[in-house]
């Protein structure tokens, strides 16, 4: 018994030591709150205060050092994310993962993340990579000190030194999140096959010229790709995107006389989040906001002067191409009566615990052949035009330095993606609105089929001007207000979407904000929080409408016991109510 109560107390205290090793370890391994750091690269001393919400804010002596800051703060708080991005943008997830993530790194490897990051970089000015630089040098300075986050430790490896075209990797990531065409053109096509006329126009309400046998044969294509290209978007984090919302009062219906600006993007959960608040204070910026871990700057937020919020237009912002190869020459393809050589680029990827998978790209000017993919006869090219990093880390430097909407709308001039609705307010008591995106210059129609790329249909060679395209500076109703609708009518003469969401949340923050009160951020709030929902309004009228009207009695108790509820419900989606969970089952099913 002695022995056995011994060794009970030996094994007892290994455990005890390890566990106070592990806790030391996993203690090391934090963020760090309070103390002083000297890190080799800053210039001058930098002060960093978190507030009560823990949200860091950095107070530098110039440029240099805020970026610098912002980047060690990124590393320190969000290292094993900005690693993961950064490998899925240049398809190098399976060298840590394994087989399971090759066909998100062959699908990144074909879309061109990486490339597109590294174009984007070189046309930056000066000012702009000396910003991506300090940021750069902060991350490092980290990964210098360690000890490395448990992540790396569990995979065992160690991430390598962050570069400034890495940055850009990660808004080449949103606008694919934001993209709309790569799924929905198939979508599209899927509906084009299997609805007759009379009810696709209900859904498409232009009438387009097609080819069914190449629509169908696309659309068998892409099905079995889909199941497997959609590991990539679950790696980013991509899916359950519900929409967003965004507008600004003016300063005479708020209670402050000074307007007020709301903002609340519904991006798909995640752990982490993708955005991290910060405060920077430094030089010429002095802005407030959400950041994106990996990027320098502010996406959403305020400065002294202005104050901004983003919502997505659902642009249209890429094309499928049929391409024509001839089986005699596969190094060509067809272009109005002309053969043109083919591009090809020749890869591999690494796969952790299995043998290297060879890669082989080909291209036609309109971009990537995507139907390599999934190994098709027919050949699909994509254009994504959609996507510009550069442009966008140039709009980023530039947004908090305006005082007013025109300074502010120059700052937007260029950005060809991601596609979205900017809302605007400023300290003078101005409201404005302002989309930015690349939109074709073309004839008028929908664009949401397979193009054909032989015979040149579709091409364009311009985009619309920031002037083209939908703004308004001070509205006489004293608000201007997006949710991913339909930001332009029937007249406006040019394409911009399909894919506008439908219009509910969008007419019940007009029908909010058209009271004659005076708006408090207290309303605001509440509107932001508002489970008032018009599409399940008027749902649960037509279910009520139809149970009514049913010829004979009712079959099934439970028609009664719901349109007994449904009779009482307000339209309010709230849980404690039976209501919502009717309608949206029903709305679930009947979608389905």
């Amino acid at each position: 018994m002695r022995k056995l109560l011994w060794a009970v107390a030996i094994l007892s205290g290994l455990v005890l030591i390890f566990a106070l090793a592990a806790l030391l370890f996993l203690k090391n391994t934090l963020p760090k709150r309070s103390g002083t750091l000297v890190l080799p690269g800053l210039k001058r001393e930098v002060q960093v205060l978190f507030d009560r919400y823990g949200v860091p804010h950095i107070f530098a002596q110039n440029e240099h050092d805020l970026f610098f800051a912002q980047g060690y703060l990124h590393a320190q708080d969000r290292l094993f994310q900005m690693d993961l991005m950064r490998r899925a943008a240049w398809g190098r997830l399976s060298e840590v993962i394994g087989p399971a993530t090759v066909e998100a790194d062959r699908f990144a490897r074909t879309l061109g993340f990486g490339r597109l990051a590294e174009e984007g970089y070189r046309r930056l000015g000066p000012e702009e990579q000396a910003i991506l630089q300090a940021y750069s040098e902060g991350v490092n300075a980290y990964l210098s000190q360690g000890p490395l986050p448990l992540e790396f430790r569990i995979l065992r490896y160690t991430p390598q030194p962050w570069e400034p075209v890495h940055s850009l990797a990660m808004i080449v990531l949103m606008s694919f999140d934001l993209n709309t065409s790569w799924k929905g053109d198939y979508i599209y096509s899927l509906l084009r096959e299997h609805l007759p006329d009379s009810l696709l126009r209900d859904l498409i309400p232009q009438d387009v010229p097609y080819d069914t046998a190449l629509y169908r044969h696309f659309r068998e294509s892409v099905a079995a790709f889909t199941a497997r290209g959609e590991i990539f978007r679950a790696i980013l984090g991509m899916e359950g995107m519900a929409g967003s919302n965004a507008w600004a009062v003016a300063g005479w219906k708020s209670s402050s006389g000074k307007p007020i600006l709301c903002n609340d993007p519904h991006l798909g959960y995640r752990v982490p989040g993708i955005f991290y608040e910060q405060g920077l204070h430094g030089g010429r910026y002095h802005l407030y906001g959400v950041t994106v871990p990996g990027l320098p700057l502010v996406l959403i937020g305020r400065t002294p002067a202005i104050a901004w919020g983003l919502t997505s237009l659902a642009l249209d912002d890429g094309d499928y191409y049929r391409e024509r190869i001839p089986q005699e020459e596969p190094v060509r393809y067809f272009y109005r009566g002309e053969k043109r050589p083919l591009a090809f680029l020749y890869d591999t990827i690494r796969v952790k615990g299995a043998a290297p998978v060879p890669l082989t790209l080909r291209f036609t000017h309109h971009g990537p052949i995507v139907s390599d993919l999934w190994q098709d006869t027919l050949q699909y090219a994509y254009h994504w035009y959609g996507v510009g990093p550069g442009e966008a880390f140039r709009a980023l430097t530039r947004i908090p330095l305006a005082e007013d909407f025109s300074a502010f709308r120059e700052a937007l001039r260029g950005i060809k993606g991601p596609g979205l609705n900017v809302v605007y307010a400023d300290t003078a008591g101005n409201i404005g609105y302002q989309a930015v995106g690349a939109v074709p210059k073309r004839p008028k129609r929908l664009y949401i089929f397979p193009l054909d790329g032989a015979s040149g249909e579709g091409e364009f060679d311009t985009f619309l001007s920031l002037d083209e395209l939908p703004h308004v500076l001070n509205p006489p109703e004293g608000f201007v207000a997006t949710s991913n609708n339909a930001m332009v009518g029937p007249d406006y003469p040019y394409y911009i979407t399909a894919y506008w969401e439908p219009p509910s949340r969008f007419l019940r923050v007009r029908e909010f904000l058209s009271q004659r009160i005076r708006f408090s951020p207290k309303l605001m709030a509440g509107l932001q929080l508002d489970r008032y929902d018009l599409l399940a309004r008027d749902l649960h009228q037509r279910l009520l409408a139809a149970i009514f009207r049913k010829r004979t009695p009712w079959d099934k108790p439970i028609l009664g016991q719901a349109a007994t509820v449904l009779k009482t419900w307000n339209g309010a989606a709230v849980p404690e109510q039976p209501g919502p969970t009717i309608v949206y089952s029903f709305l679930k099913q009947l979608l389905e």
